[in-house]
């Protein structure tokens, strides 16, 4: 090894130092499913995917849907680095399961997407104004099934609200029914 004695004397160095930026993570291209209210859905055609490259440009506060995690979903996405996404509103005219359903075949024509949710499938409610967990699990077979169809996306899905670990594994047995395997889906739990 060869000594450099030029730095062993006191005095003034230059030495250049290149620093390399460290790389992003890259995130996937989810598509979100969900419901707004009339203020958004005023210049946005239903049903159609609309591609979104910052959190600004999908309307939240105050104008999201009573009862809607969308705006919460997308904002999330941007907050913890995201960068492209697509918004599809479903049409509240309809029943809201049907609605999500269609909604989701709306992704269908993307070729860039590789993840789907619909947040919106926990809203779901029977006249009574209960939450009507098997309408959420239609949807959310929906989704696997719109994936599996795809082979190229992944269905990520939420646990039915106030589950424990028991009604979650049962969840996941219901939704998978007629699903063949691999199933492209990832179901979270606890709720955050």
């Amino acid at each position: 090894m060869a000594l450099d004695y030029s730095r062993k004397s006191p005095g003034v160095y230059r030495e250049e130092v290149f620093l390399v930026p460290e790389s992003a993570l890259p995130t996937g291209v989810p598509g979100f499913v969900g419901f707004a209210d009339e203020r958004i859905q005023a210049g946005v055609n239903l049903n159609e995917a609309i591609p979104i490259h910052r959190k600004a440009e999908f309307v939240t506060q105050p104008n999201e849907q009573p009862g809607s995690y969308l705006a919460d979903a997308v904002a999330g996405f941007f907050d913890n680095g995201g960068i492209r996404c697509y918004v599809v509103l479903a049409d509240p005219s309809q029943d809201r399961e049907a609605a999500l359903k269609n909604a989701i075949e709306a992704l269908g024509p993307l070729s860039d997407l590789d993840l789907v949710s619909a947040p919106d499938a926990m809203t779901l409610q029977l006249q009574n104004g209960q939450f009507d967990s098997g309408a959420a699990l239609r949807v959310q077979a929906a989704m696997l099934t719109h994936c599996a169809r795809h082979g190229n996306r992944l269905a990520i899905l939420d646990a039915l609200p106030e589950s424990d670990t028991e009604a979650v594994l049962a969840q996941r047995q219901a939704i998978v029914v007629g699903q063949t395997e691999p199933v492209n889906g990832a179901l979270y739990y606890p709720w955050l």
